[in-house]
């Protein structure tokens, strides 16, 4: 939204939250800077979730739980959070062209074992569209152009919400 609209607060959060419609309920969680839980919190917006004992679990907004992340975009004064679902994004274990090794230092006496992984995160509904080949440095995977969305939207269960804060 723009002017008061434009500011995260409880109405513009259920503005953002029904862009997937009646799959509104898909949408569990919210990674958000920390600059916008603080503006939440002086809201009085964010719950404590605790166990039977007092510890804190985690904290909620709009029944929705909150992931702190100061690497979330920030653009000026505008941030983006991003609500998302469970399954929204997928994990893959891919296997390393040479997974194991072994190596010795026989003058230090020390047996070296190397393991390497590799792992994917991936959000689930859109694919790569961009260059072919190598894998893309961080300015390739953040152009839109180079993504390709294949599910509706109501399935890949992540909205970006782009909001100032008071």
């Amino acid at each position: 939204g723009t002017g008061a609209a434009a500011v995260i607060d409880g109405v513009s959060f259920v503005d953002a939250s029904y862009k997937l419609g009646d799959a509104v309920d898909k949408l569990t969680a919210i990674a958000m800077h920390s600059a916008t839980m603080a503006a939440l919190a002086k809201q009085g917006l964010i719950e404590t979730v605790r166990d039977a004992d007092g510890v804190v679990l985690y904290k909620t907004f709009m029944d929705r739980r909150v992931i702190v992340d100061d690497g979330m975009p920030v653009d000026g004064d505008v941030f983006t959070s991003f609500l998302f679902g469970q399954g929204a994004i997928g994990f893959q274990d891919i296997g390393a062209p040479v997974g194991v090794e072994t190596d010795r230092d026989s003058l230090a006496g020390t047996d070296i074992l190397i393991n390497r992984r590799h792992f994917v995160l991936h959000p689930r509904g859109i694919k790569w569209a961009g260059a072919t080949g190598i894998a893309p440095n961080n300015a390739g995977l953040a152009t839109a152009a180079n993504w390709e969305r294949v599910y509706d939207p109501k399935q890949i269960r992540i909205v970006a919400f782009k909001h100032k804060i008071k």
